[in-house]
């Protein structure tokens, strides 16, 4: 995460570089957070970052209109508050709508993914409104289905807050 004072199509990408030489990067989402302008870099999506070994540096690609006024390298995504453990319903499973402390980004969802430790299979879900309860729940259609297929193994499973493809907040699990 770095805050900017920069307007937000100026800053787009963080690339490092490992102690091979080898280089990579990932897109950036650029929004307002206590009336600054924060760029925040998920590493944690990126194979290319998790495979690179020791990185040796990392630069923000920026327009040259502007500075970085602080950078500041996050270890976890902060948890996605008030969700808890799913609750089975069938073949799904529901969340509590989560409380986000910051104003709802636009286009923000929520999206379960899910990833089966034996086979390796991972799948994608969008989370809807539930239709028992709209108002205070979040339905992830065929969760249990997939979770039944997986035959026993460990199924690891992160709600994730996003906007975009970027994660602003992350919820991880397993079952059984």
């Amino acid at each position: 995460m770095a805050d900017l004072a920069t307007p937000a199509l100026d800053l787009e990408r963080l690339a490092w570089r490992t102690r091979a030489g080898e280089l990579g990067s990932v897109t950036g989402l650029v929004r307002e957070r206590a009336g600054r302008r924060v760029a925040e870099f998920d590493l944690t999506r990126s194979l290319a970052w998790r495979l690179a070994g020791s990185v040796r540096s990392l630069e923000v690609e920026q327009g040259s209109r502007s500075t970085i006024e602080r950078g500041e390298l996050i270890v976890r995504t902060p948890e996605l508050a008030g969700t808890g453990a799913p609750e089975v319903r069938g073949a799904h499973w529901s969340f509590a709508r989560p409380s986000v402390s910051e104003p709802a980004e636009s286009g923000a969802r929520c999206v379960l993914v899910l990833l089966a430790l034996g086979e390796l299979e991972l799948l994608e879900l969008e989370l809807e409104p539930d239709p028992l309860d709209p108002a205070r729940a979040l339905l992830a259609h065929g969760a249990q289905r997939f979770v039944a297929r997986a035959a026993g193994a460990p199924v690891a499973w992160a709600l994730e807050y996003r906007s975009g493809e970027h994660v602003l907040f992350r919820t991880r699990g397993s079952v059984p």
